[in-house]
């Protein structure tokens, strides 16, 4: 019985994907550029009082119902939308054009700004867990990642800066090589200052030994005193001699 109500509870919700941009029953337009979504008033005031809050107290949106988004791209509000009504969005919602690791990346960062300027902190923890999966594969991008992070976040969204942080200093070395980088630890000066201090907190990790003492294998004994005999070596760097 309770796997049958399990599916009933899955069928049911899964018909709000239909309602997604759906004229039928909206009450409500979303308006981007030349791009309109029809949404439910009910169900983004779920997920956020901005709507609610400009459709009311006589704003011209309160007359029409009709929200005009601004200096926020299409894609983005369509990821924001998709997350209202199913609770997640996927890379094909905010990828315009060829999609590519660097762009894929860069539009999560702007479903957090929107979602930063909405107040709806559960889609900001989401764009930030999608950022870190493209991260761990796109790191080589990440000067053009950073630059655009730095220009649309500020300093109180440590959930994003942090984590840029935590991939320059993961990979840090092969970084350092690419122009595009340290083009960008000048341009960046914030990204930058905060890079030196975490660098500075990572625990130091210790090179394994160059060499190492060794017993010889046939237990050979001094004719002299007897004991047993090791094999030393020596650095050819500085002469040290390991016994």
């Amino acid at each position: 019985m309770a796997e049958n109500d399990d599916k009933t509870k899955l069928a049911f919700f899964s018909k709000f994907n239909q309602a997604f941009d759906s004229p039928t029953h909206s009450d409500l337009t979303v308006v981007v550029d030349a791009t309109r979504f029809h949404v439910h008033k009910v169900i983004l005031g779920l997920r956020t009082s901005f709507f609610t809050n400009a459709t009311k107290n006589g704003f011209s949106e309160a007359q029409d119902n009709i929200v005009t988004i601004r200096e926020h791209s299409i894609e983005a509000v369509r990821a924001f939308l998709k997350y209202c009504y199913t609770g997640d969005y996927s890379d094909s919602d905010v990828i315009h054009g060829t999609a590519t690791g660097c762009n894929t990346a860069i539009s999560h960062l702007h479903v957090y700004a929107l979602a930063d300027m909405l107040d709806v902190p559960d889609l900001k923890v989401l764009a930030t867990k999608k950022l870190q999966t493209e991260l761990e594969k796109e790191w080589s991008n990440l000067a053009d990642i950073l630059k655009e992070a730095y220009s649309i976040t500020n300093s109180r969204d440590k959930e994003i800066r942090d984590l840029l942080v935590a991939s320059a200093v993961k990979h840090l070395d092969e970084l350092l090589k690419k122009e595009d980088f340290t083009g960008a630890l000048n341009e960046v000066a914030e990204f930058s200052g905060t890079l030196v201090i975490a660098m500075k907190a990572a625990p130091d990790v210790q090179p394994p030994p160059a060499h190492s003492v060794q017993v010889c294998p046939k237990d050979v004994r001094c004719t002299r005193c007897t004991t047993g005999m090791t094999i030393s070596f020596y650095c050819l760097g500085c002469g040290f001699i390991f016994k």
